[in-house]
């Protein structure tokens, strides 16, 4: 009987770590996707500017949130 069970935890155990890799790694490719599409769109974004003349580009502006 502690065979059987012991094979069903060990199955258990080889299935959950089959997963968790498995999870790891698209995940993995996820982010390097999102990362290669950010740095495409970065390229594209500075080309422009400098075909465009621009020095300097701010892409967010902060407010102090007094209203004035």
């Amino acid at each position: 009987m502690r065979y059987a069970l012991r094979m069903r935890l060990d199955s258990f155990l080889t299935g959950a770590a089959t997963a968790s890799s498995l999870g790891i790694y698209i995940l993995y490719k996820d982010y390097m996707v999102a990362h290669e599409s950010i740095t495409q769109q970065a390229y594209r974004f500075s080309s422009f500017a400098k075909l465009v003349g621009v020095k300097e580009y701010v892409g967010l502006v902060i407010c102090s949130g007094s209203g004035d």
